[in-house]
């Protein structure tokens, strides 16, 4: 009996690396609003508002995980826990359409 076949994992990967290409552009997007932080008249654009929301919500839990350590956890560490965050969105992604895939 397989426990996890192939073509499961071969769909988290890419669904995972889609995630992670995706959270990255978001937390950029969300992060242009940096450069104004002092000027108390600046109105952040659509595009950092949307890539804020998107960013909180694609990094969740590694988000969590991450604020339940403190700031002064290791980059690597940080980097680990968002691609790790990143696969287990694709395992749930796949999870979700191979389950789709059986019903119908």
């Amino acid at each position: 009996m397989k426990i996890i076949n192939l073509t499961f994992l071969k769909r988290t990967l890419l669904w995972g690396g889609l995630h992670f290409v995706v959270t990255l552009g978001a937390l950029l997007a969300s992060l242009e609003s940096l450069g104004h932080f002092d000027d108390p008249n600046w109105e952040p654009s659509l595009i950092s508002k949307i890539g804020e929301t998107a960013s909180n919500v694609l990094l969740f839990p590694a988000a969590n995980i991450m604020s339940s350590w403190g700031g002064g956890i290791p980059d690597l560490l940080e980097w680990a826990v968002t691609i790790a965050s990143s696969l287990l969105w694709g395992a749930g992604i796949t999870g979700l359409l191979l389950c789709r895939r059986n019903l119908n």
